[in-house]
């Protein structure tokens, strides 16, 4: 059995000495399942910060808004590895994979996390084909079957990722794909924050009637409300730094190819600013979770004189 290798011919290559720094919001692991360890286009931390508002929209009325960033710890945890196997028959090739998850779950008692905490979930199942090179010709014939599954973990803490990490490393499962951060209260999250809000309007409202000796209504209306959580997988991104030369390369002279060097990309989490933001909650927490982000205006009716 041969292999065929194709070989890329560069017409012009030309590089130059430079850092690249490109914006890489992992919001979207599945792609790593296809091996593309690159950065991924998406949002920016930028795009959750509070827009600026106007106080004053009418001789009338105006509105008093509250934004408010708040770092939280998640209450839950679930990591998910993936999982693939060859094998020459279909009936082997489940056999090797399930005794490895078997290990895998066995080794995962040692931490706490029985098996109503680990969910299998079969992804594919499919045979594999390859060519047979003879002499001129290559003749495409079936020489095995992949199976793929994916093995997903419920945990309370993140001390515990490691030890997971280690465990998954001993059984030779190496592509951890995600890791999910899970609230199990998120109304309680709001009514705090929605009260903070009201805190800061009641001061603002104060403050700008003093400076303006205005008199208000005494009933009031909710002009707008935004409230949403924002997950560690939003705000990674990610950067290539290196230097190269210039090489151009003859196609009609050189029966020669190039074989680039693999850049590996270096990711960092970079979470919301807190500019902009009328009050930030938890400033010091450290290590990297939740974020929630919430906005609220109030429209006052002014009296007329």
């Amino acid at each position: 059995m041969k292999s065929i290798t194709f070989f890329l011919f560069l017409f012009f290559l030309s590089f130059t000495h430079y850092g690249q720094a490109q914006a890489d919001i992992l919001d979207n692991p599945d792609r790593f399942l296809e091996g593309r360890n690159k950065a991924n286009p998406g949002q920016s931390s930028e795009s959750f910060r509070p827009q600026k508002r106007v106080v004053s929209i009418s001789d009338t009325t105006f509105l008093i808004s509250a934004s408010i960033l708040m770092n939280l710890d998640a209450d839950a945890y679930k990591l998910t590895f993936s999982l693939s196997q060859e094998a020459d028959s279909l009936l082997e090739c489940t056999r090797i994979i399930d005794q490895k998850i078997a290990r895998f779950l066995n080794d995962l008692k040692k931490f706490g996390i029985d098996n109503d905490d680990v969910y299998i979930d079969i992804i594919t199942q499919y045979p594999i084909y390859d060519y047979d090179i003879e002499r001129k010709s290559a003749v495409q014939q079936q020489v095995g079957y992949e199976i793929n599954k994916n093995v997903i973990i419920r945990f309370d803490s993140l001390s515990s990722l490691k030890d997971l990490m280690n465990a998954a490393a001993r059984n030779e499962i190496h592509n951890a794909v995600k890791l999910d951060y899970i609230l199990l209260d998120v109304n309680s999250v709001y009514d705090h924050l929605f009260s903070e809000a009201i805190n800061i309007i009641d001061k603002k409202r104060a403050l700008y009637l003093k400076a303006t000796n205005l008199k208000i209504e005494e009933q009031a209306v909710v002009f707008s409300e935004q409230f949403q959580f924002v997950f560690p997988n939003q705000l990674y991104k990610g950067y290539q730094a290196y230097g190269s030369s210039n090489l151009e390369f003859n196609r009609y002279r050189s029966k020669g190819y190039i074989e680039e060097e693999r850049k590996k990309t270096t990711r960092y989490y970079d979470p919301i600013n807190y500019s902009g933001f009328d009050q930030y909650i938890n400033p010091n927490k450290i290590s990297v979770g939740l974020q929630a982000v919430f906005e609220l205006q109030i429209k006052y009716s002014i009296l007329r004189k």
